[in-house]
């Protein structure tokens, strides 16, 4: 998951249940409607959404973008629901602003 650069990863059936959830594997068998939702989204453009997601303090819900895509087996439709948390970890793997310079000035 970490290796595409993503830290929000859920894979549902048709009616919404989490088969497999990278970021909250417990959550398996259970519903998610608002990362379900997104399978609903025309665009395949990352739309924003709260994901539950367990913390050192428990389980929070934090912002993410993520975005929907079909995955079909003959007959059997599932959906993988994947994309990035908005946090802290995010803005330190941001790239440099290329107008921004360095420390030093540069």
């Amino acid at each position: 998951m970490k290796s595409r650069g993503l830290s929000v990863l859920a894979l549902f059936d048709r009616e919404g249940r989490v088969l497999s959830s990278g970021h909250l594997p417990a959550r398996r068998g259970d519903p998610d409607p608002a990362l379900f939702a997104v399978t609903q989204q025309k665009s395949p453009r990352p739309v924003p959404v709260r994901v539950e997601v367990r913390t050192a303090s428990g389980l929070r819900q934090l912002p993410a973008l993520v975005t929907a895509r079909p995955v079909d087996f003959g007959d059997l439709r599932l959906w993988a629901v994947g994309g990035v948390l908005l946090d802290e970890s995010l803005a330190q793997h941001r790239p440099p602003h290329p107008d921004a310079g360095d420390a030093a000035g540069g």
